[in-house]
């Protein structure tokens, strides 16, 4: 069972709030249209206010990489030494790490990514990291956890969620790579792994080792901030599937789901 403290009327739990009521309305914008993140496919190439993606791609990861520890260095109360605390910052930074590091060596760019939208999902993460290293310094602690149902065993089940998740992540981002050849800019059908069945095998993979840092944090605001991240990349994932068939047509498989094979 995760931690549920009393709403204390404090910055953390208010954006926890705020957090919990616009998820829905994120999801919608995204599955529709209408306020679609301008990057990769859905980005607007004519745009004034845009940047290189390569660019773009690190400013939204890269303050990330720290922040978890920003609470914890203000906040920690002594607790920045546990076992859990560290790994929990680690998994944070190394997430965000790693999507630096395929920003830089991985991906193959055919476009921009527009100011708003760097500047929007570079807040979104940023306060993602922010608020896992706030709950994690001062709401949770050693007696908080061995109270709650199978811990430790929750916690071992949630850091191997978390580091399959992150490797079948990179593992269909390198596929998607790889769809282009050095020089080519158009986009392709992706194939291999589990794109076999669904549009956004990578948004699922992510989804899944992001479920695994909630339960290794074991607070109810991380299932709240992870909650957002699945409605958003499941509405990014309806988005995707019908812009493959706008744009692919007939060579999209029939069976093509968009996010989980078989179900959605």
């Amino acid at each position: 069972m995760v931690h549920v403290p009393e709403f204390d009327g404090g910055l953390v739990h208010w954006t926890l709030l705020v957090l919990a009521v616009s998820a829905p309305f994120l999801a919608i914008g995204e599955a529709t249209g209408w306020t679609s993140f301008g990057y990769s496919k859905f980005a607007n190439q004519d745009r004034k206010l845009s940047l290189p993606s390569k660019a773009g791609m690190l400013i939204v990861y890269g303050p990330a990489v720290a922040l978890f520890w920003l609470p914890v260095l203000l906040w920690s109360s002594g607790e920045a030494s546990t076992p859990w605390l560290i790994a929990l910052g680690v998994m944070c930074s190394l997430h965000f790490f790693k999507r630096c590091l395929e920003s830089l060596f991985v991906h193959r760019y055919s476009g921009v990514m527009n100011l708003g939208t760097v500047v929007m999902i570079c807040g979104m993460y940023s306060m993602a990291a922010l608020l896992f290293g706030a709950m994690a310094a001062r709401e949770v602690d050693a007696a908080t956890l061995s109270a709650g149902a199978g811990w430790p065993w929750v916690g071992y089940l949630g850091g191997a969620l978390w580091l399959t998740g992150t490797a079948l992540n990179l593992h269909h981002h390198r596929l998607l790579a790889n769809l282009r050849e050095p020089g080519e800019t158009g986009y392709k059908l992706p194939k291999g792994g589990l794109f076999r069945w669904v549009a956004c095998p990578h948004y699922l993979a992510e989804i899944l080792a992001w479920w695994g840092y909630a339960l290794v944090l074991q607070h109810v605001g991380g299932v709240v901030v992870v909650s957002v991240m699945t409605l958003y990349l499941a509405g990014r994932a309806y988005n995707t599937l019908t812009w493959y068939r706008d744009r692919l047509g007939d060579e999209v498989p029939a069976g093509w789901k968009r996010l989980v094979p078989g179900i959605y």
